[in-house]
């Protein structure tokens, strides 16, 4: 990581560059971003902790020494409040050593870390925030037409079940049963019978009378 150096006379400035860039389908009106520095083990904070960018952009902490010594600090992004908007969360780990240098002037150097242990692959400062694509109308419309389609055929599915299953349920109440066809059939063999004997009867009187 570069570290710009300020010198002064009894001080020794130090600028810790931050950098924000953005991807995606990007909203009309970019975001502010704001950058957060909080001091690990009662390091000296600088005199803005916040810091902001305006979408891709950059800022500095200016941090101001006076003794040599060991400075660590965190920095970190607050989440924006778009909805389409997925916002880094990463958490940097600054350490910041000021030693005493030519003509007994301080100096400073600088490593930004991912991890709190600071002992893993240095890195620089930079948030990447992404934007989702934004759905058209007409996409939306089409999506909600075939959800309204969908809903109405699984309707209609359940409405021939029920009607199905009513049929069902109405036909198996009655069940068929061979009684309707034993008695027709003994009411057409009495009736039969009693015609030929009626017949019968007839010719008998009719044989007498002569």
């Amino acid at each position: 990581m570069y570290v710009r150096p300020v010198q002064a006379s009894e001080h020794q400035r130090t600028e810790i560059p931050v950098s924000t860039e953005i991807s995606g389908q990007i909203p009309a009106q970019a975001e502010i971003f704001t950058v957060i520095m909080e001091a690990v083990n009662d390091a000296p904070l600088p005199e803005k902790t916040e810091i902001q960018t305006d979408g891709t952009g950059h800022a500095s902490f200016i941090m101001d020494y006076g003794t040599p010594g060991a400075y660590c600090y965190r920095i970190w992004q607050q989440p924006g409040s778009n909805s389409r908007g997925y916002y880094d969360r990463t958490v940097y780990y600054i350490k910041i050593t000021v030693t005493n240098g030519e003509n007994n002037k301080l100096e400073s150097a600088a490593s930004v870390y991912r991890d709190s242990e600071m002992k893993g692959k240095k890195s620089e400062i930079i948030f990447t925030n992404t934007y989702e694509k934004k759905k058209s109308p007409a996409i939306k419309q089409q999506a909600d037409s075939v959800g309204s389609q969908t809903v109405q055929k699984h309707t209609a599915v359940q409405n021939v079940q029920k009607t199905v299953s009513g049929q069902s349920v109405k036909t198996s109440t009655k069940p068929e049963t061979g009684d309707n066809t034993s008695g027709l059939f003994w009411t057409v063999l009495l009736v039969a019978t009693g015609i030929i004997l009626v017949v019968l009867y007839i010719k008998l009187i009719r044989r007498k009378n002569r």
